[in-house]
């Protein structure tokens, strides 16, 4: 709310088998104040428990938290009900009359070999179903724990340390709802294309995150997706990222220790917020 070279990277998710490379969280100073980024895939494994010590360090050293968006607030019935106005049809139209008989024919096939019937997806909208067929083949790969956000909050929440965050969770269904909505049959015909890799992309985004690659990051989840959705790639992440800054810039000048959780997509690239930190001049030391 991560958040693929499109839509595996929206979802960004992590592997668990190298340490000593380093991490995805990074101390941020300016010589006189601190705070902590940390990189979060949505997402585990159980097995993916218990995180790199990177996080613990630098949640133990943070006064408070923030996290891109309110993750309690997601999960609520009131953000639920906004979801279905937001992310379906409600005007008569369904998603059958969005897209080419060639591209309906392909998401059925897709879906009748998962054992899922089409009509639950009748009435979503395309960005709604890019989303939907992604979490699908995460769950088939064993990926269906709460994420790094869902774990840090509720550790928060039991100690009793401040939590805020970054955009409301309104402006996140808002973007979603904003997926393939001009371009409904080109969405979902790339959406399908994507699940062909998607083990083997998962897989290596893992490992980038783990290890704290950023250039890997940006290889596997974004220079795909930048050249094939820019539009898309400038709303979700580059746009994003510099409002973050804002955000970020003047949380630094005030004690406060805070701890930044954010897809780790968002820390990659030249329009990543590491980059963008380093050529602020703040000193960023990964953990």
């Amino acid at each position: 709310m991560a958040f693929t070279s499109n839509i595996k990277g929206i979802l960004c998710l992590c592997l668990c088998t190298f340490f000593a490379h380093g991490s995805s969280v990074y101390k941020i100073s300016n010589g006189k104040n601190t705070l902590y980024l940390g990189g979060t895939m949505h997402v585990l494994a159980q097995s993916d428990y218990p995180l790199s010590n990177a996080y613990t360090i630098a949640y133990k050293a943070s006064d408070n938290l923030v996290f891109e968006t309110d993750v309690m607030a997601m999960s609520s019935p009131a953000m639920q009900q906004k979801s279905v106005e937001l992310l379906t049809f409600s005007d008569g139209r369904s998603l059958t009359d969005e897209l080419s008989h060639a591209t309906l024919s392909k998401l059925k096939a897709h879906l009748k070999s998962r054992n899922i019937s089409y009509d639950m997806f009748h009435t979503m909208k395309p960005g709604l179903v890019g989303v939907t067929l992604s979490l699908i083949e995460l769950q088939t790969m064993g990926l269906s724990v709460q994420g790094v956000d869902a774990y840090y909050t509720a550790l928060a929440l039991n100690d009793g340390k401040p939590i805020s965050w970054l955009e409301e969770p309104e402006q996140q269904l808002h973007m979603l709802a904003k997926f393939g909505e001009d371009q409904s049959d080109q969405f979902i015909q790339y959406s399908l294309s994507e699940l062909r890799d998607f083990s083997e992309d998962i897989t290596a985004l893992k490992q980038a995150w783990y290890i704290g690659d950023l250039n890997g990051l940006e290889e596997v989840g974004i220079n795909d997706w930048k050249a094939d959705y820019p539009e898309l790639y400038q709303i979700l992440l580059s746009d994003r990222n510099k409002n973050w800054m804002t955000n970020i810039t003047s949380m630094m000048q005030s004690p406060p220790t805070e701890f930044i959780l954010v897809g780790a997509l968002h820390l990659a690239g030249n329009n990543g917020l590491i980059a963008q930190l380093v050529s602020r001049g703040f000193t960023v030391t990964q953990l």
